[in-house]
């Protein structure tokens, strides 16, 4: 038989398939199964306008319509007992262990020795906060002849919606249809045709025969594969060219409705008190110690009258931590503490302290051996009462140290060597004839807080994605932002999602080129060989006489590319909003008749006598100097009445520092002079030095 031409004049592939041309070897250019729903197919319904689909965040809960309850006091501390184990249980705890392990021999185990046993007992504060957060999203199904009931009556709030809550400090999640939300939409997929373009044979019922590679014939003969057709029917689609489409399952049609997600979450953390056995402290996260104290209650009171001062400092810390990070997007159910050492919070909050040893109740065993637009935006409202400030802990004993005379002549030594202009006689041959101590304190209060400010940003547009009025942007305070460590200033940038947008550039009128400033437009300048007479010396410029020359700065264009849009011709403009996290610090020095100037002091520390961080702080009490009270009370009020406006307060730290400054008297040739000695670091003033060979500024 005569093989006939793969291609005819009618462009007919093989014989019996007129007009198909065989399918590309090369992937389609776009998914046909992949899911694009635009946000409009979402219908915005009142109290869930934020909602999309995938989840649309979570939701602040709402300010309680009752007082909350606020935290009590937990029960008397018992006597904090310490355990410790025998010799026999050592022993038969290393012989467990020797016998888990395949590849150890029992040898050091039973024929070991023992000749110490020391006790390394350490605490373990937990803190576990019980909390309900919700969100919603959108969620969609094949319609099939479900109850529709979107527009009936308003759905009830995300908070309104009853959901059973599971015993305290159990993880659970619970999805919840919000109810009058449900309605029927077309598939965004198949445009509500039920079938989808089959994916493999690209909609043609039939592929290229792989027998005769779509001419018909193989070895001269018809091909009994395809009968002479150069084509196959497609497996895949049965050759009718259309799929079911998977979105909908060939119904054509879908239920949109909202999904309320509501999660019960027990946020723990944990602090173990260092020891210096040399055993990790990572060891100890799997086994549990003797359980001294435990307090379960809405809200919890940190730990006091516990006889290591870190584990009150760390159930403090962690308590405004569990109180600041959870009140903001869930709803506290109950918080718990306890003591093993370790401690507990959660919504119910719980704390509780274990007192975990090297040998625990397991017998855990180790091997031996800008510009801004508005200003900064005021913070929300907070969805709960503010933390109230705490008294801080009880001041210790105002010790005042004093210097000795073998510091204050070695402190003067090394002023003099530090000055190349001064000479070391009166550091090292003066005599001292009298040293005062006029110590002072310094108070100082830290507030770390958190601004945000929003401006607007633009840049050649480059086909970036545009989202402006696809749905509402986020308000400046609901976009989530890293906050660093306390007391640590750093600035961070974000792009407002739903603000991007495609405008012309002012500069080019959208057009991408601006009028050349080198030749106004023309695309030639006045020739600089031969000015405008077109010769030089007699004879015709070898510009070509014309009198100009094309212009060098736009390549004889008359135009030259936008600098602001470079070349683009429109700009993408979005909105930024920076958050700033800073420290403000504010300082009071007792005043002192010592002569030294104040400002002196600024560099420089001294003894710490006072340290108190929370989240907002009570004024210093009971402190031996009035003035520091003083001091206090106003710059913690100020502080609060300044940084509550424009930002939010993060956390709060005021400390007060004996600086010890002392005033010596020293006689070198006849003359009396003095010098001061100030701060931890030993720094010296020496305002009158009697020995120099120039001038100096102090």
């Amino acid at each position: 038989m005569e093989s006939q031409p793969i291609l005819s004049q009618n462009r007919t592939y093989g014989l019996n398939n007129p007009g198909y041309v065989p399918a590309p070897q090369a992937e389609p250019e776009v998914d046909t199964d992949a899911v694009t729903a635009p946000p409009a197919m979402f219908d915005s319904v009142p109290g869930y306008e934020g909602t999309v689909a995938g989840g649309g965040g979570f939701l602040p809960p709402p300010v309680p319509a009752y007082l909350v309850p606020q935290p009590t006091p937990g029960p008397e501390q018992p006597h904090w007992n310490i355990p410790s184990i025998t010799e026999e249980i050592a022993r038969s705890a290393f012989n467990q262990f020797a016998s888990s392990k395949c590849c150890y021999s029992s040898g050091p185990a039973k024929d070991g020795v023992i000749t110490n046993m020391e006790a390394f007992n350490t605490y373990r504060y937990r803190l576990e906060t019980f909390t309900e957060s919700r969100s919603t999203e959108w969620t969609k199904e094949p319609y099939r002849s479900q109850p529709v009931d979107a527009g009936t009556q308003p759905p009830p709030g995300p908070w309104d919606i009853p959901a059973k809550t599971p015993s305290f400090f159990v993880d659970s999640t619970q999805i919840i249809r919000v109810p009058y939300t449900s309605s029927v939409k077309p598939c965004h997929v198949c445009l509500g045709m039920a079938q989808r373009p089959c994916s493999s044979c690209r909609g043609a019922g039939s592929k290229v025969c792989c027998m005769c590679n779509g001419s018909g014939f193989q070895f001269n003969n018809q091909c009994t594969r395809c009968n002479g057709r150069g084509r196959d029917s497609c497996i895949q689609c049965n050759g009718r060219g259309s799929r079911k489409c998977h979105t909908c399952l060939g119904r054509g049609q879908l239920l949109v409705y909202i999904n309320l997600t509501v999660k019960w979450t027990n946020n723990c953390d944990d602090y173990v008190v260092e020891q210096s056995s040399g055993l990790q402290v990572t060891k100890l996260s799997k086994v549990s110690g003797k359980e001294l104290y435990r307090d379960s209650q809405y809200m919890v009171y940190p730990v006091a009258g516990f006889p290591n001062p870190e584990v009150m400092q760390a159930a403090q810390r962690l308590v405004n931590d569990h109180q600041v990070k959870f009140c903001q997007t869930s709803r506290a159910e109950r918080i718990a503490q306890s003591s093993q050492p370790r401690r507990t919070s959660s919504f119910l909050t719980r704390q509780l302290i274990e007192s975990a040893c090297e040998y625990t109740s397991e017998y855990y065993n180790r091997k031996m051996a800008t510009k801004t637009d508005g200003g900064f935006l005021p913070p929300p409202v907070p969805a709960y009462p503010v933390p109230q400030p705490t008294p801080g802990p009880e001041q210790p004993h105002w010790n005042i140290p004093s210097i000795t005379e073998e510091i204050a002549r070695s402190a003067f030594n090394q002023f003099a060597s530090s000055k190349c202009c001064y000479s070391s006689g009166p550091a090292k041959d003066g005599v001292i004839t009298n040293m005062e101590a006029f110590n002072t304190y310094r108070y100082r209060l830290e507030t770390f807080t958190e601004s945000r400010s929003t401006e607007w940003t633009k840049e050649p547009y480059r086909s970036q994605p545009v989202d402006a009025g696809t749905q509402p942007p986020p308000g400046p305070w609901d976009i989530p932002a890293k906050t660093p460590s306390f007391f640590v200033d750093s600035t961070q940038i974000i792009r407002v999602p739903f603000t991007s947008s495609v405008k012309p550039c002012r500069g080019c009128l959208g057009m991408g080129n601006t009028t050349c400033s080198s030749c106004g437009g023309s695309g030639s300048t006045m020739c600089s060989m031969g000015n405008v007479s077109g010769s030089q010396f007699n004879n015709q410029c070898s510009h070509g006489g014309g009198g100009r020359q094309s212009c060098t700065h736009c390549s004889g264009h008359g135009s030259t590319e936008c600098d602001r849009c470079r070349g683009r011709g429109r700009f993408l403009v979005y909105m930024n909003l920076t958050v700033k996290w800073k420290t403000n610090c504010d300082d009071y020095v007792v005043e002192q008749s010592s002569g030294l100037q104040v400002t002196k002091l600024s560099k420089v520390s001294g003894k710490e006598l006072y340290r108190d961080s929370q989240y907002m702080v009570y004024p210093v009490a009971g402190f031996p100097n009035p003035e520091v009270m003083q001091a206090a009370q106003r710059l913690v009020n100020e502080h609060q009445l300044k940084f509550s406006q424009t930002s939010r307060i993060l956390q709060q730290r005021q400390t007060i520092e004996l600086i010890p400054i002392t005033r010596i008297t020293y006689t070198w040739k006849g003359s009396s002079h003095i010098y001061y000695v100030y701060g931890n670091e030993y720094e010296v003033n020496a305002d009158d030095y009697p020995a120099t060979c120039c001038c100096t500024v102090m």
